[in-house]
């Protein structure tokens, strides 16, 4: 007897188009599920056919699905602008149910089942990140509140059940959905107990074979191993597999029983959300990034981190076992078509013989050297979720890195053409989760330091301004590679929150960018009440320039360069960074609790709202001005591509 429930975690409705819907849950034991997707008459549409890779076994009592409905023959695809419900039933209807299948508390007001629709055009999105279970809210006077703010996005879903227009499609977590390097003593224990119920043994890493569970303890046993980590908070740090799986079962699952070895506020707060965070990822498309508290503070941030963790046994396991939580938890919902089966096998195989040196090793070897975590997803307006985290390029070992190589920036070329070929219309908005458009006061700093050959792990360095090669190519790529003149992006990160508008000049030609930034669902900074303070003194427009990556400058015309800020006639850049003031002039940046929700109106993102569950405090509404994207149907071939007649999911 395990003693855990049959449905461990979910279901999260995850990537879903006309022509394939997407269901992820974690079960304790195997059975045979099936998908069943539902017009509001309950007829059928849509069914899952049986596979054995919709099903893994990665622990002794945890398996994770994810279910792939199709569209019946006779109907071809998925209907827009409806709303539709899914079932989840045991495959063979024909024998008698031993498991029951009630998802009732998944279930919106007025639905019969978990619910969800797909849009032909996109209106409202909601973003959010850093989600920590002891993590502060504070208002921006620097008042504690024990409050989470995931749980406004059930609201939100719940106020507009049957108005499409109104109700969000699509639920984007940008980075941080755990803190594997920063868990409480109260929430150490019941993780390395559930982790044991899960895998049937306290699994380690090779010279740490045996984490138990006493406090904080472990910071010196990995600095013992050498294991080249470098958080500031690692005393619990999660080691084997089974407490990464253990650590997203507590932030995504149904174990709102679980009781920590000593009650804190915060993170009893955390865990009240439960029932609402599973209700919402239930009846919404749901896509993540990963940020580096998925894996460990600084994760990959410099070469030398790199090298350091990459050749020592302890920490490459761990980032490895961080790699395979995530994507078990996260990643294989994005896009499933990305994670072909031998990649599952290696994990299956490693997780079944985990004291195999050779499975072991390919298993670090798989892990580390993945290529596509990123990936697009083919709406009005599309988007286009970047990993700035395991294609990085180093010019240096001690330098801040640049967040994209050219070979990660060549695959979002062939992404923007698939793109382009499935009919999608509209400026994209792209997930990244590091701000592109920061926030100047805190990077200044960072700059400053970095020139003076400041350890980036001491600075937190990793700002795409702080590598001007990285910030120019990246941007280069898409004003001059892809001809995109406008696009969104979508961030987290930083603990903070605003908007910004970025002005990008290169090669004759401009960039309007706007930069959405929520953090932190429940980590808000004790520095936040001086933001805006910062803010003002350091004035609210902010000015950078460079020479392009994309063009070789001989280097005896690099130092004269440096002085013009001709761009079409030179190879250089110009970016203008203005920040946003929200529509009450209240502030130009928070750190009070939040997710936020975009609005889109006629393909064009017009406003950020940032909701907040502080009582008391109204959301934050910050405006967009007009720019350029309404993706008119004639312009530039970012805003209209060609139809194709049988677009790909």
């Amino acid at each position: 007897m395990n003693n855990l429930p049959w449905i461990v975690a979910g279901p999260i409705l995850r990537r879903t188009t006309e022509n394939r819907v997407c269901v992820w849950l974690a079960l304790s034991e195997q059975v045979n599920i099936q998908l069943k997707i539902l017009d509001q008459n309950e007829d059928l549409l849509g069914i899952s056919q049986a596979s054995p890779s919709q099903l893994q076994k990665l622990g002794r009592h945890l398996y994770v699905a994810l279910l792939e409905a199709r569209p019946l023959e006779e109907v071809k695809i998925f209907p827009k602008d409806q709303l539709l419900y899914y079932q989840i039933t045991e495959a063979d209807e024909d024998k008698p149910s031993s498991h029951p299948f009630d998802l009732g508390d998944c279930r919106l007001p007025g639905c019969p089942f978990p619910s969800f629709y797909i849009p032909s055009r996109l209106t409202k999105i909601v973003h959010g990140s850093c989600r920590k279970p002891h993590g502060k809210a504070l208002d921006d006077t620097g008042t504690e509140f024990h409050l989470d703010a995931f749980p406004e996005v059930d609201k939100t879903l719940e106020a507009h059940v049957d108005n499409l227009e109104q109700r969000p499609a699509i639920l984007c977590l940008t980075g941080d959905q755990i803190y594997a390097d920063d868990v409480p003593d109260s929430l150490l224990g019941p993780i390395n107990e559930l982790s044991q119920r899960l895998m049937e043994s306290d699994q380690g890493v090779p010279g740490f074979e045996h984490p138990g569970f006493e406090t904080g303890k472990r910071w010196e046993k990995l600095k013992k191993a050498k294991s080249g980590l470098s958080t500031c908070s690692g005393s619990n740090h999660l080691i084997g597999f089974g407490e990464f799986a253990a650590a997203y079962l507590v932030a995504f699952g149904n174990l709102v029983s679980l009781k920590p070895s000593r009650h804190d506020e915060s993170v009893r707060a955390y865990l009240e959300s439960s029932k609402a965070v599973r209700r919402a990822l239930a009846n919404i498309q749901v896509y993540t990034v990963f940020d580096d508290h998925e894996v460990s503070d600084d994760w990959n941030i410099s070469g030398e981190w790199y090298n350091r963790v990459r050749f020592n046994r302890t920490g490459r396991r761990i980032v490895s076992n961080a790699l395979a939580a995530y994507w078990a938890f996260q990643g294989w919902g994005n896009n499933p078509d990305h994670f072909d089966e031998e990649f599952k096998q290696v994990i299956r195989e490693h997780l079944a013989e985990p004291h195999s040196d050779d499975k072991g090793e390919l298993f670090d070897l798989m892990m580390w050297k993945h290529r596509h975590w990123s990936y697009t997803v083919p709406t009005s307006p599309p988007i286009i979720a970047l990993d700035t985290r395991t294609q990085r390029y180093y010019d240096s070992s001690d330098s801040p890195a640049r967040l994209m190589d050219r070979y990660s920036l060549d695959e979002l070329r062939i992404n923007w053409w698939r793109l382009k070929n499935q009919g999608v219309k509209g400026a994209p908005i792209f997930l990244s989760a590091t701000p592109v458009f920061g926030f100047d006061p805190a990077e200044k700093g960072q700059s400053l330091l970095s020139g003076l050959r400041i350890n980036p792990e001491m600075l937190d360095a990793e700002a795409w301004i702080l590598n001007k090669k990285g910030y120019s190519a990246f941007l280069d790529t898409l004003l001059l590679r892809l001809g995109i003149t406008h696009a969104t992006f979508l961030s987290g990160d930083v603990h903070y929150s605003y908007v910004n508008k970025g002005t990008y000049r290169s090669g004759g030609k401009t960039l309007t960018g706007y930069q959405l930034t929520s953090s932190a669902m429940k980590n808000s900074p004790g520095s936040g009440k001086y933001l805006d303070w910062l803010r003002r003194a350091f004035g609210e427009t902010e000015h950078h320039h460079g020479l392009r990556s994309l063009v070789h400058i001989p280097f005896y015309r690099k130092p004269w360069l440096q002085f013009t800020r001709n761009d079409a006639k030179y190879p250089v850049w110009n970016l203008t960074i203005r920040q946003v003031e929200d529509k009450s002039g209240y502030r130009c940046v928070t750190c009070i609790p939040n997710v936020a929700v975009i609005h889109i109106n006629h393909l064009k993102v017009t406003k950020q709202e940032l909701i907040t569950p502080i009582p008391d405090i109204p959301p934050l509404v910050f405006n967009i001005e007009d720019s350029g994207q309404e993706g008119r149907e004639t312009g530039h071939q970012n805003q209209v591509v060609s139809v194709n007649p049988n677009p790909a999911a």
